[in-house]
């Protein structure tokens, strides 16, 4: 829903921009020009979250999981207190329980880590884009239109 919204508040002022400085001898390219914009942009911007997201979990979990040295104090009461609440299922599969649960919890969090890393690459990409749009100029006078107001022979 929100990448729909996003895509018809930033595509259709671009593609308006366009066919107001657009030649109509040329609309079938135009044409091919707004589909390729409309699919390849939600394709790329897609693809490029999915990666961003999946590679700065992975990083996320990496750092996460060096904090929790195999037998430091902290790791271990956790452990322990994890173990404990599961042991009136069973005790003999507490531990791995406990140890499951700890690990779920690690990926959560550097789920969350990760999204953030999303919102503030998307941040940074949409100044990056305000500053291009800063750049954008009048378009130029249609040509065509200037040289049959100039009488031939001059």
């Amino acid at each position: 829903m929100l990448q729909s919204i996003g895509q018809a508040f930033t595509l259709l002022p671009i593609i308006i921009l366009a066919l107001s400085n657009a030649d109509p001898t040329r609309a079938t390219a135009f044409a091919a020009y707004i589909q390729i914009m409309r699919l390849g942009g939600a394709e790329i911007g897609v693809a490029l979250m999915g990666t961003w997201l999946r590679v700065r979990e992975q990083i996320h979990s990496n750092f996460i999981g060096q904090h929790l040295a195999n037998g430091s104090a902290d790791v271990s009461r956790i452990l322990k207190q994890l173990a404990d609440s599961f042991a009136s299922h069973g005790a003999a599969i507490a531990p791995a329980r406990a140890l499951g649960s700890l690990s779920a919890l690690v990926q959560r969090e550097s789920n969350v880590l990760a999204y953030i890393d999303g919102f503030w690459l998307t941040f940074w990409l949409a100044i990056i884009a305000l500053g291009f749009v800063t750049f954008i100029t009048r378009a130029p006078p249609d040509l065509s239109r200037l040289c049959r107001s100039v009488p031939h022979g001059r």
